[in-house]
């Protein structure tokens, strides 16, 4: 099973009029779908953030409002590690 720090995000936009993260870029320079990230994560993979000082677990997410099988960063005491922050790949 293989850690990935995730430092950058690709995005679309979403039915509801916000983004939804469809894509990622990892510390090593990979770059990955959101598929791929899922399914890695099925497999027992982990992915996270860290920024600020401050890491935080990478999850499977189904937007409650359209459905979008997407990822999202675990909630914690900064922003500064979220997923949506992070700068665009």
């Amino acid at each position: 099973m293989a850690s990935y720090r995730i430092v950058c995000t690709t995005k679309v936009p979403s039915s509801h009029g916000s983004q939804h993260v469809s894509g990622v870029g990892t510390e090593s320079g990979g770059r990955m779908t959101v598929v791929q990230v899922r399914e890695a994560i099925d497999r027992g993979d982990t992915f996270y953030t860290f920024e600020g000082g401050s890491r935080a677990v990478v999850v499977k997410f189904d937007c409650d409002r359209c459905g979008f099988r997407t990822i999202r960063s675990h909630e914690d005491h900064t922003v500064a590690n979220n997923l949506d922050n992070l700068r665009p790949c």
